[in-house]
């Protein structure tokens, strides 16, 4: 049903936008330059938990998008203002 999470050799760049509601709303973004995946044994679309979503998988290295101050080569995190 999800291509996504039933193939565990694509590479894929990964971006979640994010609200800290602990720390007045402040937004931020994400991104993953290469996730592999893991399929999954459960992907619930529809739950009880806000804001919940696991994922079996691996970021790996990258050489070719830079290094930021959190992540190294890995993703990138950007406040929103």
């Amino acid at each position: 049903i999800y291509p996504f999470f039933n193939t565990a050799q694509l590479s894929y760049y990964v971006v979640f936008n994010l609200c800290n509601t602990a720390d007045s709303n402040a937004k931020y973004r994400v991104g993953w330059f290469k996730i592999q995946r893991q399929p999954t044994n459960e992907f619930a679309i529809i739950n009880d938990e806000i804001g919940r979503l696991e994922l079996d998988g691996a970021a790996l290295y990258d050489s070719l998008l830079g290094a930021d101050a959190n992540f190294g080569n890995f993703g990138r995190l950007i406040v929103i203002t």
